[in-house]
């Protein structure tokens, strides 16, 4: 019964891409969950803005806050200029490293970006602002929510 059920969860997960073999035996499956790491995420940013990585390299310490914190940076310009199609791509691209990101990445994203995210879009105009939330994902709304109306308990 034990082997069938494990046979079960290892033919549903193995389609997911979540199990690998035992390395030592090749048999028994084990649960294996890559996570992003800043590394991996400066890597994902740099291919959507190539110059990411230089902007990076001015920084002093390079680790989950200040890669997100430089991302930011750049979103935040990019609504500025009213560069939506960059803009966008970015906010998908924020969203997959959220989605990926190890907990460090996730927290990041949380203190620094999602945070900052009132800030940056006050002085937009309704429709913008709307248009800018409408391309966030519902993970990353619901993370805006919690901090909008966490605020002061």
């Amino acid at each position: 019964m034990a082997e069938a059920l494990s046979y079960a969860f290892y033919s549903i997960f193995n389609h997911f891409h979540l199990w690998c073999p035992d390395e030592t035996t090749g048999t028994k499956p084990h649960l294996k969950i890559d996570t992003m790491n800043y590394l991996q995420a400066v890597q994902e940013i740099t291919e959507l803005v190539p110059d990411f990585e230089n902007e990076l390299n001015n920084t002093k310490n390079t680790n989950s806050y200040s890669v997100i914190r430089t991302f930011t940076e750049r979103i935040k310009n990019m609504i500025r200029q009213n560069d939506s199609n960059l803009l966008f791509r970015s906010l998908q691209k924020m969203d997959k490293i959220y989605k990926d990101g190890d907990m460090t990445l996730k927290n990041a994203i949380e203190n620094t970006f999602i945070y900052s995210l009132d800030n940056f879009t006050a002085f937009c105009s309704k429709d913008y602002r709307k248009m800018i939330f409408s391309h966030i994902s519902s993970d990353l709304k619901n993370s805006y929510s919690r901090q909008i109306y966490s605020h002061g308990i």
